[in-house]
Parts: C-alpha cells; structure tokens; sequence
C-alpha cells in the first residue's frame, strides 16, 4: 500500500516548514518591531526637597518655628523649675493647707508644662506634613512635565522600596531641581 500525498497536502507542508524554519529569526527580530521604546527615569525626591531653593526656604521656616516652639516650651517648663525650687525651700516652714495648695499648683503647672510640649509636637508635625504635600504637589507636576516633555514612559521615585537599582543615566533628578528652581516651585 502506498500513501499519495496530494499538492494540497505538499503546499501546507511546505508552508509549515518555512513558517518553521523562520520563526527562530522571527523571535530575535519581532522585539523591535512589536514594542515601543520604553524610557525610564527615577527621581531622588528627597534630593530635590533638600536642595531645591524651594525645600531649603520651607526647611529655614520650619527650623524658625520648631525654635520658636522650642522657645515656649523652655519658657514655661524654666517658670514651673523656679517654681518648684522655691516650693522645695519654702517646703518646711509652710503649714499642711498651704503646702498641699503649693503641691497642687506644680502638678497643675507640671502638667501644663507636659501639655504644651505635646501640643507643640503635634502641631510641627502637621506643619511639616503640610509643607511637603504642598511641595511634594508641585515638585511631581514639574515631574510630570518633563516626563511628558522628554518622553519618558515611566518615573519612578528612586528611594522607593520598588527600586532596587537604577543606572546612574536614568537619574533625572538634577534635572527636576533645575526646572523646579528656575520656575520659583510653580
């Protein structure tokens, strides 16, 4: 028995062996082809709050006002100091109305002096909150700016846990200080 193949069959084998044939060559060369260019930045947002005219005004501030806080907390907690040294001296020779009454006003002060601190601490720390969303806000349009301008696919930021590595090329961060100074932070 003898098995004919007919041209139909022949034809397809044929296509089927050169489809085979050039697919290795197909698979080296189709990246080029088949994807866009990806280009890739990072950005050490850190860098540019620390250096950008910007950040070092708003961290000249934010000193000013954790000093001034400082000031104020100082102020009272030296009053409450002098208060109880006077209070230790005085201890003996006030009689058990008086000295309880004394006992009472240094808690009350002590508590005071405790009380402004916390309050102090609290509300630098929204402070500053506060002035790195705004810089932050401005510092990604500016990001965003020369991502669309350059034709950046992708700008990561470069001390995110995501970033591994990022060649020293792919650092655009200078760059992002520079636009962002000579724009005066808009």
């Amino acid at each position: 028995m003898k098995i004919r193949i007919s041209d139909r069959a022949t034809g397809l084998l044929a296509a089927a062996a050169v489809i085979f044939i050039s697919l290795p060559a197909l698979v080296f060369v189709a990246p080029a082809w088949a994807a866009p260019e990806v280009r890739i930045g990072v950005v050490d947002m850190q860098r540019v709050l620390a250096s950008s005219k910007e950040g070092v005004k708003a961290q000249k501030s934010y000193e000013t006002e954790v000093k001034k806080a400082q000031e104020e907390v100082d102020k009272k907690k030296s009053e409450y100091e002098t208060l109880k040294k006077s209070f230790d001296k005085q201890r003996d020779s006030l009689n058990d109305s008086a000295r309880t009454q004394k006992e009472e006003e240094l808690i009350s002060m002590e508590k005071e002096v405790t009380r402004s601190f916390q309050d102090a601490k609290e509300q630098l720390r929204r402070k500053n909150m506060t002035i790195v969303s705004d810089l932050v806000k401005t510092i990604r349009k500016v990001v965003e700016k020369i991502g669309e301008n350059d034709g950046y696919t992708l700008v990561l930021e470069k001390s995110a846990q995501g970033v591994l590595f990022a060649a020293e090329s792919t650092d655009i961060t200078e760059k992002v200080i520079e636009q962002y100074n000579s724009k005066g932070g808009k």
